[in-house]
């Protein structure tokens, strides 16, 4: 529309004004809240991380309550307020959360945090820059200044000087020396003491060591940061919910998806990307159509392409110290004169180039031929690079394609320790040991950097190990503590090149060789402590040994200047964990962060740890109630029943209150507490939330619902289809009649409540359960359809045809039957989308006529274009092409 052209457009200008003046335009969450927190965001690059928007509200408005003349000795409300709204009456108002801000509480603003608020205005096709000094300002001292930006009069952004990625915490350190300095006068011994004390006495294998974190409970409070890991429990977990991490195979339909069957055949695939351990942010916006940030990942930009690996050439490789038959294809395996982890390939046969170089009289098999590939003449192979498609990136993406020479028929010596290794925690099992050592070591065309023949040398890959490992054999939780360290690490490092996925994985590996596998579960932010605590040690000491390998220091190449650049920045992240989650999640366009201010203020108040039942009662809690009713207001409904069903077990952990404390939630039943935390809701919204707590949670809350509704099983909806796990859902008839507008078809009732179920359940990632119910629907509708009675029954009850005067039957049902071809058309595209997410799109094939018939029914250009899409992924083109020359 006009009003969102006009306000993108004012939206780019204030970025140019912004860059022009040596500014970052950064966005925040756009909940009336706007104004209040574009000024947090700068405080916070200045360093104060205590305050809120909430908080900053209230003082503002106790300020102009208690301070309404200005210098001259007029009063606020005779220029800005009114005429039908008394002083007193706006106060009240403007101190209401999401209430927007205006010039009179800027002015209060200013006063109560103290600093010059610069404000440039973009509106229309003009802009202008207006300042607000605090009056109460020293004459003597200068007053700090922080930028916001005003779009179209309907949204503030907050303007971060460049640069502020290094100043920020720095700040913070610094308010925090002056406020607690009992707190950093011991923050070296504390620190220690945290690696040095631990629940567990078992030996550990460096570059882990003993912890206070390692088994702590949710009620410890970590040493370095002050903060209990309750807090940070759940912040971490709201912040950056599971359903917002982005692997490169999810969302569309998996491995198969972005990597072709053929490919598949021809290539080996490892790495990260296979492992789900190659991660980014998916933005997928609270508001349809509404992201956040400049750096908003609607289209991924850092994402990865998997590792495939193909062998090349024919060699047989043995040891050195083994017995062998010497042959002219038997090359040697001799690690002598190599850094640990790497190895030379040698033949005691003379060799010819370009495959081998002879050095001092021995013909080494050379690794440069390995990274195109050559003929067998000599000549290069032209390789062409593969292309895999990546459905969230603008542009497509190269595969890393690996050659290498073969695969070691048994692991290197050097790995021994890793068989042999203690593991507190029980990962890998004795089983899953046994396992992986059958799984080959490769050798890779890969030399150490400080090698002095580098293009001789190869390297032991443990890739296929590794993701033998990662793919399958670490629970959702772990994984989900690895993706939230590597994105904190790889947003406050820069992504910097030396801290690869490889790298932090290896600290991964070891910390769930120690890690208590509950712990992941419970704890997720003092697992993300550990991992950050230890990669923070390793790098302050200048070793990470290779995971498989350990006398392999897989940074002995780094120098002390990109140590310590990448000390200081780890270090970020360990000493303010909380605010490193904020400052991440907003840069990447993510919405959640506005839980996380009832969490700081409450921080603000904790003295201890007997403060822990008032902090669930009065903050964490509301905190839940509050997600679950943003996340139901706007469809998200795996996030409202996770955080209504953790609050809930929050309550239910809790010991029992005494005869002196009040508590409102005790001996409350799940469904009474929903009812509580969604009061004001509409009543539907509520079923539907209902609906998927007993779907995920596997309870039976829906059963409040039909005491006193007349309703409908799911089972009595669905005419003479397959049984399905949803058959005894009870549905009240409110709910029916709500989505019957959809699909008004006489004969097939409740087929708009079924398509609303359905479109639901693909929304929640259940491509199975929506995959059932759409072939009901098409079982139905294509009943109907291929019914000529049933049409003609159709059209007669029509209200359209029963107040014409002329009935055109013959041009009424054909407008039926192309009415109902377009459900139909959009009802298969969504079941296709269903088996295409369960890597299962051949199961298409058997509605591949239907289907056709429905898109020459419909016969518009988006339709038979689909249709030849679909066509060629099942590789019946040539048919298709056929049917759409008819």
């Amino acid at each position: 529309c006009c009003k969102c052209n006009q306000f993108t457009k004012n939206q780019h200008m204030l970025y140019e004004l912004g860059k022009t003046e040596g500014l970052e335009m950064h966005d925040v969450v756009p909940d009336g809240n706007c104004m209040f927190r574009a000024i947090i965001d700068q405080l916070r690059m200045q360093g104060e991380l205590t305050l809120t928007c909430h908080s900053i509200r209230q003082m503002a408005v106790d300020y102009l309550k208690n301070n309404p003349l200005q210098d001259d000795g007029t009063h606020l409300e005779d220029f800005f307020v009114a005429d039908d709204e008394s002083w007193e009456e706006y106060l009240k108002r403007i101190s209401r959360d999401g209430e927007w801000g205006d010039q009179i509480i800027l002015r209060g603003l200013a006063e109560v945090v103290n600093r010059e608020i610069s404000i440039i205005t973009t509106i229309g096709d003009f802009h202008n820059q207006t300042t607000i000094t605090p009056q109460g300002a020293d004459k003597d001292k200068k007053v700090k200044t922080i930028c916001l930006g005003h779009v179209n009069d309907q949204h503030y952004y907050s303007l971060r000087p460049k640069g502020w990625h290094e100043n920020w915490y720095r700040g913070a350190r610094r308010k925090q020396l002056l406020e607690r300095p009992h707190f950093y006068s011991n923050d070296g011994e504390e620190q220690s003491n945290s690696l040095e004390e631990s629940s567990s006495e078992e030996e550990l294998t460096l570059p882990c060591r003993p912890s206070k974190l390692i088994g702590c409970s949710s009620q410890h409070i970590d040493a370095y940061c002050h903060a209990p890991i309750f807090h940070m429990n759940f912040v971490i977990e709201n912040v950056l919910p599971k359903n917002n991490i982005y692997t490169t195979y999810r969302y569309e339909g998996g491995r198969s998806h972005i990597i072709s069957v053929r490919c598949q055949k021809e290539w080996e695939i490892a790495g990260s990307v296979e492992e789900g351990l190659s991660v980014n942010i998916y933005t997928s916006s609270i508001e349809n159509n509404r992201g956040m940030g400049n750096e908003s990942l609607n289209a991924v930009k850092a994402s990865s392409s998997p590792n495939l690996f193909k062998q090349f050439g024919k060699q047989v490789l043995v040891f050195k110290d083994d017995r062998y038959e010497l042959g002219s294809e038997v090359v040697i395996i001799d690690s002598e004169n190599t850094s640990p982890g790497f190895t030379h390939l040698k033949s005691e046969k003379i060799q010819l180039p370009p495959f081998f170089t002879e050095i001092n009289g021995t013909f080494f098999l050379s690794n440069t031929s390995f990274y195109t590939g050559m003929n067998a003449n000599g000549t290069l192979k032209n390789i062409r690079k593969l292309r895999l498609k990546d459905p969230y990136l603008i542009f497509q993406k190269d595969a890393c394609m690996i050659f290498y020479c073969g695969k070691c028929p048994n692991w290197p010596k050097e790995a021994s320790e890793w068989i042999l290794r203690k593991r507190p925690s029980g990962w890998p099992s004795t089983s899953l040991l046994e396992e992986t050592i059958k799984v080959p070591c490769l050798l890779t065309p890969k030399y150490h950097p400080l090698s002095r023949n580098p293009d001789i040398e190869w390297m032991f890959d443990f890739s296929f190990p590794e993701t033998f490992l990662l793919k399958d054999n670490i629970s959702i939780e772990q994984r989900y503590c690895f993706h939230v360290f590597k994105l904190l690490i790889d947003f406050h490092t820069g992504r910097r090149k030396e801290l690869s996925t490889f790298v932090l994985k290896t600290i991964f590996l070891y910390t769930l060789e120690v890690i208590p596998c509950q712990q992941w579960e419970t704890c997720p932010s003092a697992c993300m402590l550990y991992m950050t605590e230890t990669l923070l040690s390793s790098l302050k000491e200048r070793k990470i040994p290779h995971y498989f390998i350990p006398e392999n220091n897989i940074i002995s190449h780094l120098s002390g200047t990109i140590l310590y650049q990448l000390i200081e920045k780890v270090n970020v992240v360990r000493e303010f964990p909380i605010m490193s989650v904020i400052l991440m999640a907003e840069s990447h366009g993510l919405m959640t962060t506005y839980v996380t201010d009832q969490i700081i203020e409450d921080l603000n108040h904790l003295s201890d740890v007997s403060n822990i039942h008032d902090s669930v009662l009065n903050t964490f809690i509301p905190a839940y109630a509050q997600i679950t009713v943003t996340s139901l207001a706007h469809q998200k409904f795996c996030q409202a029943v996770t955080a209504v069903t953790a609050g809930y077990r929050m309550l239910q952990d809790l010991p029992l209150c005494g005869d002196d404390v009040f508590n409102p939630y005790e001996n409350m039943s799940l469904e009474m507490f929903i009812q509580e935390t969604t009061a004001g809701m509409k009543m539907y919204q509520v079923w539907w939330l209902c609906f998927f707590v007993d779907l995920f949670k596997k309870k039976n809350t829906l059963k409040s619902f039909t005491r006193t509704n007349p309703f409908k099983n799911i089972v009595d909806l669905m005419d003479d289809c397959p049984p399905g796990d949803l058959d005894d859902v009870s549905v009240p008839k409110f709910i029916l009649q709500i989505h019957s507008k959809e699909f008004e078809y006489k004969q097939v009732k409740g087929s708009g409540f079924i398509f609303a179920m359905c479109t639901f359940l693909m929304q929640e990632g259940e491509y199975g359960l929506a995959g059932h119910y759409f072939r009901g629907m098409i079982k139905m509708m294509s009943k109907v359809l291929n019914d000529s009675d049933a049409i003609m029954a159709e059209v007669l009850q029509n209200p359209t045809c029963q107040k014409s005067k002329e009935k055109n039957i013959d041009y009424l049902m054909q407008a039926f039957i192309t009415g109902m071809s377009s459900h139909l058309f959009i009802i298969f595209t969504n079941l296709y989308r269903c088996y295409e997410h369960q890597g299962q799109t051949g199961y298409f094939q058997e509605y591949i006529e239907q289907f056709e018939s429905v898109c020459k029914n419909m016969a518009t250009p988006s339709a038979l274009s689909f249709l030849a899409e679909i066509g060629r992924s099942l590789g019946t083109s040539k048919k298709i092409k056929d049917v759409l020359k008819h």
